[in-house]
């Protein structure tokens, strides 16, 4: 029994450690594809990764029932830097079509979980953002690989809004308890991004005949 609860363990962890380099990976792609410097955008996505590890087995108390993993401020507070990188590409208000259209696909799957919170399917927030960054790019006649981070930034916000506050006030108002980010790496909040932005950059290959 004891093999047992190690060996559980050890995978778990192992997944936690996948896909916090998986999603460390994917934005050091989004931030060069920003064009910061190597050295940038590694150090960068260091800073990313490090806390994602290390932060995400705790949660902050927000109010009364609402709390937030600190394992999900790191996606937050990178798509909202890339948010406003992108701004060098993307009109703001064009920007901000993305990420409406996105939260109102993504809403119409959110459901909530016992002990968890509020969710949603995987597959919608993903295809939804890399979809639209694909076409996005393509109407704006922009460098394909910006599309990564489009996917990255507003597939986030775009759960964030849709997910974690739309779909999840009725919750917060019946004090159910609510995490943002309960499941750390492995959560919505910080797959999602990083399988829109790899995703994206393959639909824009095939786009382009790359």
């Amino acid at each position: 029994m004891v093999k047992t609860w190690l060996k559980e363990v050890e995978v778990s962890e192992l997944k936690h450690l996948a896909s916090s380099i998986t999603s460390g990976a994917a934005t050091m792609l989004c931030l060069t594809a920003l064009e910061l410097e190597s050295l940038e955008a590694l150090t960068v996505s260091a800073l990313y990764t490090l806390p994602l590890i290390v932060s995400s087995k705790y949660s902050i108390k927000i109010y009364r029932n609402i709390s937030i993993n600190t394992g999900a401020l790191s996606p937050i507070i990178m798509s909202l830097i890339q948010a406003a990188l992108l701004t060098k590409f993307i009109p703001p208000y064009t920007y901000l079509t993305l990420i409406a259209i996105s939260s109102i696909i993504t809403w119409t799957s959110s459901s909530y979980i016992e002990g968890v919170g509020v969710g949603a399917h995987l597959l919608v927030p993903t295809l939804a953002a890399s979809s639209i960054s694909a076409i996005s790019v393509e109407l704006l006649k922009i460098k394909p690989i910006l599309s990564a981070p489009i996917a990255y930034s507003v597939s986030t916000l775009s759960v964030l809004v849709s997910v974690d506050i739309v779909a999840a006030t009725p919750f917060y108002l019946r004090s159910r308890r609510v995490e943002v980010g309960g499941r750390g790496p492995l959560d919505l909040l910080t797959l999602s991004p990083t399988l829109s932005s790899l995703l994206s950059i393959a639909l824009a290959c095939l786009q382009h005949g790359i």
